[in-house]
């Protein structure tokens, strides 16, 4: 696989690629900013500048958290810090392709004194930012919001299978839609007697964002796992996370969920992996100790490849075509890689 720096402007960082479509979208900042890049076909030119038109005071200078597309639609939120303390201000951006719009919104929407902060986006059959939120119970809950009208966004009532307790804590961590649900992933932290702590790597699944929803503990060999990724085809999601300090892969279907094992090579300790589906196939890209390795699902096996220097920060598969974001040293690096 030949693997090639996609260049950027002097000054632009990647932070997140998505693809969907024929379109592949680069979430950047840009010095102080937040900007974002479409990127051209092979061969076409160079990355084209999404035109961002914020809104509120803290808009222009997020820091990208998620970024969702269909390919026509595109979902962001934002995060900057700001005010006397410092504390996490919101922002979600909504458009296309070609433009996004921030759509503010009342401050305890998103933030206040129970927020727990944003993490995931997801677009299918409707809009969803999933989090955490503090309901005045024993611990805080994971919560979704869904639009209320097309600038709107409105928090969805509290549910028992997302709600946190005095020994269960919920934290997602990453949102998919498949054909049949809506799939959120991350981990359950359970506090046992005295010092005992368990991490239990899950997922909760429902037909739509307000339910019923389900949990399901994901397979681990440790007592330290965790979900941090997510992407979905047809009824078939593939889940990935750490499992302790190393890599793992989950497939979770409407009557099943397994923890599938990755090719076996030497792994960078506790660096998470990125997944991304095209054409119905998994991609899974992995911390090598000097490269990343990327590895394609096929036949019920994988096939491992060398991917470019550094850690995987977010990996976006398209027929044809891979876009990975790489963390080294010096910084991150975007990359491009045909796959035909």
């Amino acid at each position: 696989m030949r693997w090639a720096a996609a260049d950027l402007p002097v000054g632009t960082s990647a932070l997140l690629v998505r693809a969907a479509e024929g379109v592949v979208l680069v979430a950047t900042r840009s010095g102080e900013r937040a900007s974002m890049y479409r990127l051209a076909t092979p061969g076409a030119g160079p990355p084209a500048a999404v035109s961002l038109e914020p809104h509120g005071v803290y808009a222009p200078g997020a820091r990208w958290v998620d970024l969702a597309t269909d390919g026509s639609r595109v979902l962001a939120v934002g995060r900057a810090s700001g005010g006397a303390h410092g504390l996490p201000r919101w922002t979600v951006w909504d458009g296309t392709p070609a433009r996004l719009v921030e759509q503010p919104q009342p401050f305890e929407t998103f933030g206040g004194p129970r927020s727990g902060g944003l993490a995931a986006v997801g677009l299918g059959r409707e809009a969803v930012l999933v989090g955490t939120w503090d309901d005045g119970g024993a611990g805080l809950d994971a919560r979704l919001w869904t639009k209320s009208s097309p600038a709107a966004w409105e928090r969805l009532p509290a549910t028992p299978a997302l709600a946190g307790t005095d020994r269960l804590l919920p934290q997602p961590a990453a949102v998919a839609w498949s054909s049949t649900r809506l799939l959120v992933a991350g981990a359950v932290t359970e506090l046992g007697e005295g010092s005992s702590v368990v991490t239990r790597a899950a997922v909760w699944t429902a037909p739509t964002a307000r339910g019923p929803w389900t949990r399901h503990d994901l397979p681990a060999s440790s007592t330290s796992a965790r979900a941090t990724g997510a992407a979905c085809a047809g009824e078939t999601c593939w889940v990935v996370g750490l499992d302790g300090e190393g890599p793992s892969a989950w497939v979770v279907t409407p009557g099943a969920v397994t923890r599938v094992p990755l090719p076996e090579v030497p792994t960078t300790p506790g660096a998470p992996p990125a997944v991304s589906v095209a054409a119905g196939s998994p991609w899974v890209a992995v911390a090598g100790r000097d490269h990343t390795v990327l590895a394609l699902r096929q036949g019920g096996g994988w096939v491992a490849v060398q991917g470019p220097p550094g850690r995987p920060v977010s990996l976006a598969a398209s027929p044809g075509r891979l876009v990975l974001v790489t963390r080294t040293a010096t910084g991150t690096r975007l990359w491009t890689a045909p796959t035909g």
